[in-house]
């Protein structure tokens, strides 16, 4: 892909940075900096193995036929894994802008989409944190959230359950 993908744009920086640990940009910034070059480079990021036709249609869902975390706010979801790919969305300007999607994929298969930056920081955060979903054990919980930011707009992000 040779489009730029705008991985996290934030509305209020001071806020975001609020939302980091002291040491914690570093290594966040690294997560998403591979996040965001194998989705430019390879058009997706998953978090499994994609050279199998299972993980070939897993990461198909993913991106196709996935449900919308805005309706499923207050739901706990059991992740298992995630992908993250390129999603087109219209300003309120009108204007098609690209950003990056992230998708959770729960213990049944399901899948749950959302290009908000905060679940995208949230998302990322969890495998700054956890590292890859194969090694976690068990499934995660998460549950996604909205608050107000301080310019009144909605805020989603994810939260464990």
């Amino acid at each position: 892909m040779t489009e730029e993908i705008s991985a996290v744009e934030i509305d209020n920086p001071e806020e975001a940075n609020e939302l980091l640990a002291p040491g914690e940009a570093t290594s966040l910034t690294k997560t998403l900096d591979t996040v965001v070059k194998t989705v430019t480079d390879q058009g997706f990021y998953a978090t499994f193995d994609t050279d199998t036709m299972e993980g070939k249609k897993k990461v198909f869902k993913a991106t196709n036929a996935a449900f919308l975390l805005r309706d499923y706010v207050e739901t706990p979801i059991a992740c298992v894994d995630m992908v993250f790919s390129p999603s087109e969305v219209i300003t309120e300007d009108g204007e098609a802008k690209t950003v990056l999607a992230g998708y959770l994929v729960d213990n049944e298969g399901n899948v749950y989409m959302s290009s908000s930056q905060g679940v995208i920081k949230s998302m990322v955060r969890m495998l700054d944190q956890f590292g890859q979903p194969d090694t976690w054990g068990e499934p995660v919980e998460v549950v996604c959230r909205e608050t107000n930011t301080n310019r009144g707009r909605r805020y989603k992000f994810l939260d464990i359950a």
